[in-house]
């Protein structure tokens, strides 16, 4: 048991652990960077983008897990590294989870099948959510495994408390547990108790209960809701779903065939898909997000065992001489090397690998800014590191509405935004193109939004028409 758990170890540290070095920041990230960071200083879990405020967009478990870490060392690598932890433990609780069920080698083939999976390649090394509510929650199935269901409660309170749709899955959960030992199910419901003095204390401290509600009900999932209805999210929901089974094919293979040995984890993960399909931000960007981390993780435990069945079917023709886990190894490999190379290929950010690394250009687009912008209000996530700045702000999407604002400087990506003609320095406008990047610093000549206009910005080349 040593030799797959020190392997799938080794493995979270090669290849989601280091590259968090050399990946491009995200704009969530920041965000969260930043509210750990002030955590961290004293100051507590507020946020600059929401006016020095309590940050309520999000349960605050994560940014209270990374703030000791960022007092030793306040660097962005810091909470990655911190993050990568938890998707490589995500892993370990797969392996676990599935030798409960299967061989070493099935287990091992369900870990790395989550370890080397589009959203923990690209997400996992990232400061995002995901991997935490993920993390917990397998904690949680785990320890239902071992009977130690009082503890498996409050793990599952950990899970929502990191990552607030999770809250969706908790009634799941419960059903989970009685289906496998009703006797034990007054021990995991003390975990209620837990959940509901956190999330009171939660929307006491954020000072907003609607806009907290809002969030732990997945986004403005009323409004979702409403437009599918009408057939307003059909369409890009069904082409996020395609692109997730496409990424992850493997993985939906084997849970598949698995799915006769254990029906209870449908219990699981249906509830998942439902949840995820009111992100707004899973219908914006679909199956290439971060958003179903988790639903990965939960499939990954049967995925092993399922693709051992089709390995040993009548009709598949594989030679018994080449072993299921390094054959699987192989695909997984191969695998690795298409996801890189299509990452490449797809991209409109210039991103390499699909990992997006380029970190050198944001460290350069810092630099001017540490240099040119003390004082001056700057629009883009990359204002969160500079010291002397007046204040910063997110654009993210919202281009537009970053114009509008008529910052000293607007940072965001080349394909975003439209410089049009008069937008020259004897105008008031200066442009550094760093990378995939634009920096536009306006003196206040004239508005910015006369010279600099929003345009369509697809991410993916996939989805020339999203927005």
């Amino acid at each position: 048991m040593k030799r797959p758990l020190l392997l799938i170890i080794f493995l979270g540290l090669a290849f989601v652990t280091l590259p968090a070095f050399f990946e491009r920041l995200h704009s969530d990230e920041v965000i969260y960077w930043e509210v750990a960071r002030n955590i961290s200083t004293g100051l507590g879990a507020i946020s600059e983008t929401s006016g020095n405020s309590v940050f309520s967009w999000h349960m605050p478990l994560a940014f209270y897990i990374a703030a000791p870490f960022l007092k030793i060392s306040p660097h962005i690598f810091t909470a990655r590294v911190v993050s990568s932890f938890f998707t490589i433990g995500a892993s370990v609780l797969v392996f676990l989870i599935c030798r409960k069920r299967a061989t070493d080698g099935e287990a091992l083939v369900s870990a790395l099948l989550l370890l080397f999976s589009f959203q923990a390649l690209r997400y996992g090394g990232r400061y995002y959510l995901d991997q935490y509510g993920a993390f917990f929650f397998l904690f949680s199935v785990y320890l239902i495994s071992e009977e130690r269901f009082f503890v498996s409660g409050l793990f599952a309170v950990s899970a929502i408390l990191s990552r607030e749709y999770w809250a969706g899955v908790y009634p799941f959960l419960i059903f989970y547990v009685y289906l496998r030992d009703n006797k034990s199910l007054p021990a995991f419901l003390l975990s209620a108790v837990f959940l509901a003095s956190a999330l009171a204390l939660y929307m006491a401290l954020s000072g907003s209960a609607p806009e907290a509600w809002r969030y732990l009900a997945a986004g403005s999932a009323v409004d979702n809701i409403r437009a599918s209805l009408s057939g307003g999210v059909v369409r890009p929901l069904a082409k996020g779903w395609l692109e997730f089974s496409v990424l992850n094919i493997l993985i939906l293979a084997g849970a598949g065939a698995a799915w006769r040995l254990d029906r209870s984890f449908l219990i699981l993960a249906l509830p998942q898909v439902v949840i995820i399909s009111l992100i707004h931000g899973f219908i914006v960007d679909g199956g290439v997000t971060q958003y179903p981390l988790a639903l990965a993780a939960t499939l990954s435990v049967y995925s092993g065992p399922g693709l051992k069945r089709i390995y040993e079917w009548p009709g598949v023709r594989v030679s018994r001489k080449i072993g299921f886990v390094t054959l699987m190894a192989a695909v997984i490999a191969a695998q690795f090397v298409a996801l890189n190379a299509v990452g490449t290929l797809v991209s409109r950010h210039k991103n390499i690998g699909i990992y997006a690394l380029g970190y050198s250009d944001d460290s350069k687009v810092i630099s001017i800014l540490d240099r040119e912008a003390r004082g001056e209000f700057i629009h883009g996530i990359w204002g969160a590191f500079v010291e002397g700045r007046k204040k910063w702000d997110w654009t993210d999407y919202f281009v537009e509405e970053a114009i509008d604002k008529d910052p000293d400087w607007l940072v965001t990506f080349d394909n975003y935004v439209e410089i049009k003609d008069g937008g020259r320095p004897e105008n008031g406008f200066k442009v550094y193109r760093v990378g995939p990047y634009v920096m536009i610093h306006s003196k206040h000549v004239y508005p910015m939004s006369r010279f600099v206009s929003a345009r369509m910005f697809p991410k993916w080349k996939s989805r020339p028409g999203d927005k």
